[in-house]
């Protein structure tokens, strides 16, 4: 009889450890069905459980005589490329996270044993074994025109922190060490964070209804980072703070978060650095005052009204507010400062003292 083409069952399915002591006739499978585990023991042990519950036609214990059924035929065993198809299905994904919540050391073997020693990395592919800073599992995916995968991020433990709220997203550093060729690669949805990324993670983050302690003590570290993070573009490069509400604004007293378009959109003015120039501008009903703190620092070193860009900003403001209340600038100023305050006003540019001079 060749045993390549018998369909005898010969190979008993693997039972988990704690079962072999106990009697029950065990299912066999032919060899053109088994899947062998001809893993060294110590690695075969680790991967027991995740290999039970895929419920495989799984044979274990063969390893002394491996070689000798190779020879016979070509038997199915536990291999990088075999390990990859199964990461590949939706319902190993759970089985793996419930595997690795268990015991960390599945998937450190699992990614050792998957993962293509060579540069080709495109056969992981639909491989849901990402493992994620929240720890759930991510799929990894290779990058197509005109296909929208979820994008992954490698980030540092000062990241991790800052962006917790994203940690769906995030993967570590020591993670990364792992995917080092797919990282290189640029062909995967896993990437290095950098700031242009900042604006993804911020989606993930609940705004605050109301301004608070919490969120002010997490915007100083916020701009701390992004600041820090700025100085390591390329010359000329710029990344926008659009549409994130990471900026604090007070309006008659109260305070709100704002957006980088409502310094352009309200009658807003950034909080001077002078302290006659700040008295100055809490003086005008309706002007929004955006702290100089909560941003970055270009537009923070727009602190003193003597400056062009924060004297054009501030006469644009005020005449929204007078057009407001249907008078001229004149009128609201003289209305809401005194002459005290108006000598205050900085009016040695040419430019905008013929404005103040003909209002």
């Amino acid at each position: 009889m060749e045993l390549p083409k018998s369909s005898r069952r010969l190979f008993p399915k693997a039972q988990p450890s704690s079962n072999l002591g106990r009697r029950q006739a065990p299912e066999l499978f032919d060899i053109k069905k088994a899947l062998f585990d001809f893993l060294p023991e110590d690695q075969s042990s680790i991967l027991e459980p995740l290999l039970l519950s895929l419920e495989l036609p799984l044979v274990r214990h063969f390893q002394s005589i491996a070689d000798n059924l190779k020879a016979f035929a070509k038997v199915k065993c536990i291999t990088g490329p075999v390990l990859r198809e199964l990461c590949k299905k939706e319902s190993s994904r759970i089985l793996l996270q419930k595997a690795v919540s268990k015991n960390p050391e599945v998937l450190k073997l699992l990614l050792k044993l998957a993962i293509p020693a060579g540069d080709d990395q495109s056969d992981l592919d639909g491989c849901h074994f990402l493992p994620l800073n929240n720890g759930t599992l991510g799929t990894l995916k290779l990058l197509k025109p005109h296909i929208v995968s979820t994008e992954y991020y490698m980030a540092s433990t000062e990241e991790m922190k800052l962006f917790e709220f994203a940690s769906t997203l995030l993967i570590s550093t020591e993670t990364g060490k792992t995917f080092e060729k797919v990282l290189k690669s640029r062909k995967f949805n896993i990437q290095k964070l950098q700031l242009c990324h900042v604006k993804r993670l911020l989606i993930e983050r609940v705004a605050p209804k109301t301004v608070n302690t919490e969120t002010n003590i997490w915007l100083t570290e916020f701009w701390k980072y992004w600041n820090k993070s700025l100085d390591s573009l390329a010359p000329g490069s710029s990344v926008l703070t659009d549409g994130l509400a990471v900026y604090l604004a007070t309006c008659d007293g109260r305070e709100m978060y704002v957006e980088l378009s409502d310094l352009e959109a309200f009658p807003a003015v950034i909080k001077p650095t002078n302290v006659e120039h700040q008295r100055l501008c809490g003086k005008i009903p309706g002007l929004y005052i955006l702290s100089n703190i909560f941003m970055p620092v270009s537009q923070g070193r727009e602190g003193s009204l003597s400056i062009e860009t924060s004297f054009y900003r501030f006469i644009r403001a005020t005449r929204a507010l007078a057009y407001k209340e249907e008078v001229s600038l004149g009128v609201f100023l003289e209305t809401h400062l005194n002459l005290v305050d108006m000598k205050v006003i900085p009016i040695n540019c040419l430019y905008y003292s013929n404005i103040l001079l003909t209002l």
